[in-house]
């Protein structure tokens, strides 16, 4: 049996075939790091936790990026409430979801920042 998947262009299951044969390549938007991760954010990096994991039991390599927004207006202001410097307070907060998503048993990643 195939993977198939939605695609959103053609309105249809359609059969899953990497851009390259062999390796899949995702790359997932992270949080925005401004306070603590939610209940959103762990059913979503859950979720393409386990795409990743089924994709590489497929026997598929998968190169798989996440970013942190780091800087942005709100984490600037709410960086300049707190007496902080935004990227140690934006820090603060990548390091806790980074936490939650390892008692989630969510698999660390490749990371970069935005």
């Amino acid at each position: 049996m195939s993977l198939r998947l939605y695609n959103t262009r053609t309105r249809r299951k359609e059969p899953f075939a990497p851009l390259s044969s062999g390796v899949v390549k995702m790359y997932v938007c992270g949080p925005t790091t401004y306070d603590y991760s939610h209940l959103g954010h762990a059913r979503s990096y859950i979720d393409f936790d386990v795409a990743r994991r089924y994709l590489e039991f497929l026997g598929h390599r998968v190169i798989y990026v996440q970013n942190f927004t780091d800087i942005e207006e709100v984490i600037i202001r709410r960086a300049k409430e707190a007496g902080k410097p935004p990227l140690a307070f934006a820090q603060y907060y990548i390091d806790s979801f980074l936490e939650d998503m390892r008692a989630l048993n969510v698999e660390p990643r490749i990371t970069c920042r935005r």
